[in-house]
């Protein structure tokens, strides 16, 4: 994969799903997008049992326009940070970097979690 690219779905008909992911990546980087492209092929996986797509997902697509993209870094977020023990961390004095370390998750998302938790201070 180039640079740019942080992950693919790859899922043919008759086949289980294939993640791809950037090797140069971070881990916690790679943990995100693996779940975000879950996300992709849960969404997918009710509306056709079957398909062939490949989904890159590179820097453009965070732009919060692509109800795709949405859906899929909403799934990964839920996924890897649990609203309910988000708030009882966040209730006990976590802070997000605490937080992120614990869920394996970078700073950054964790921050955007809070944020849309209503828990940003």
């Amino acid at each position: 994969m180039d640079k740019d690219t942080l992950g693919a779905l790859v899922k043919q008909p008759g086949q289980d799903p294939t993640i791809f992911l950037n090797e140069d990546d971070s881990p916690t980087r790679k943990r995100f997008t693996c779940a975000h492209e879950i996300g992709h092929f849960v969404r997918r996986s009710r509306e056709e049992p079957e398909y062939t797509r490949v989904d890159l997902r590179n820097s453009l697509s965070a732009t919060g326009e692509d109800q795709e993209e949405v859906y899929a870094n909403e799934f990964a977020a839920c996924l890897l940070m649990p609203e309910d023990e988000v708030r009882r961390l966040s209730k006990n004095g976590f802070s997000d970097l605490e937080m992120a370390i614990r869920f394996g998750v970078s700073r950054a998302a964790m921050q955007y979690r809070l944020k849309n938790l209503n828990l940003a201070s």
